[in-house]
């Protein structure tokens, strides 16, 4: 559901920007039940239509390269630096990178992250995006603050999670029904422990 909402915000936003740069959370890898390819697909053709340029910044990758993480070669490089990955062996699975794919260290720092850059815009726009959020935005560990701020401000409380919960229960009808913890049945007031969702 989170996934939906998240393609339907990106949709709304590639249609209403224009010459902009557009940041997203997470890779340009598609294939997934959650992220079609041809949803994403769409969603950089309209950004590019409308000369917009889609950085996605994730901040784990399970990307690796003679046993490491592609985000430890650049912890010595003197920022800013991107260090392009080219030449990844192709998945056999239907999973397609939709965007170029760097280490970016944009900052003094310890953190590096991996950027996605749509594959389908010239080089020379995709290094103009990176100068202009260099110039534009405040980055901190190498993490653009808009994005930092846009985890904090789309994360619901606990109060507005009740909220839409009873909203949605009131609408339509709905019972909520909570979810026995076996932890707690088991072991009282010891039974602390996280209880996992499957």
């Amino acid at each position: 559901m989170g996934n939906l909402l998240e393609r339907w915000l990106q949709l709304g936003i590639s249609c209403s920007a224009h010459d902009t740069i557009i940041l997203w959370d997470g890779s340009m890898t598609s294939g997934m039940a959650d992220c079609p390819t041809k949803e994403m697909a769409r969603l950089l053709e309209i950004a590019r239509n409308r000369l917009s340029t889609v950085l996605a910044f994730s901040k784990n990758t399970s990307l690796r390269f003679s046993g490491f993480k592609l985000t430890d070669y650049a912890k010595q490089a003197e920022p800013p630096c991107l260090l392009h990955i080219k030449d990844l062996p192709e998945a056999s699975c239907p999973i397609i990178n939709l965007g170029d794919i760097y280490i970016a260290k944009l900052t003094h720092g310890v953190c590096s992250f991996r950027l996605d850059i749509d594959k389908k815009i010239p080089y020379e726009q995709a290094m103009d995006a990176v100068q202009s959020l260099l110039g534009n935005d405040l980055l901190i560990q190498s993490y653009p603050e808009t994005l930092r701020l846009a985890h904090i401000y789309s994360t619901f409380t606990a109060t507005e999670v009740i909220g839409i919960q009873r909203f949605i229960a009131h609408q339509y009808g709905l019972k909520i029904v909570t979810r026995p913890n076996v932890r707690r049945m088991l072991f009282g007031p010891f039974g602390k422990g996280a209880e996992t969702k499957k």
